[in-house]
């Protein structure tokens, strides 16, 4: 990812469209945003926000379940940080084995597996017929 602070807002805009959109997450466009990086943009993506730092995504929401972000760590551990450490932590150390609701991401490759984690997370609970019973009920 390239250091988006200090660029225009129409460049910061232009360049995280790019890296969203690769990665299959929705834009929300907002109003200026005020901080590091000058975009209008945010991604968001089952429950998950992202915001562009100066070289990386900051992505929050409802938590990775440990055995998806175990597995995430193995693949993406350098560019894909859990709570953000810089640290090497892994989600066993960082989090005492529960889930984990905010990494940093330094790259698109890690920003692409992260959503396609997502994406895997959500399919696979919607496989499990004792969930979507209850889902159904409602």
């Amino acid at each position: 990812m390239i250091n988006l602070a200090g660029k225009s807002t129409e460049e910061a805009d232009e360049q995280t469209k790019i890296e969203l959109d690769e990665a299959g997450i929705q834009i929300i466009p907002l109003g200026s945003q005020k901080g590091e990086v000058k975009t209008r943009n945010i991604g968001v993506l089952y429950g998950w926000s992202f915001d562009r730092a100066w070289y990386y995504w900051r992505a929050k929401g409802p938590g990775i379940p440990p055995a998806y972000a175990n597995e995430l760590q193995l693949d993406h551990g350098e560019t894909v940080r859990v709570e953000g450490d810089a640290g090497g932590s892994t989600p066993y150390i960082y989090n005492k084995g529960f889930a984990v609701g905010s990494y940093h991401i330094d790259d698109q490759k890690g920003l692409n597996a992260f959503a396609n984690m997502l994406h895997k997370i959500i399919a696979e609970a919607k496989e499990d017929p004792r969930l979507m019973k209850k889902e159904c009920e409602k």
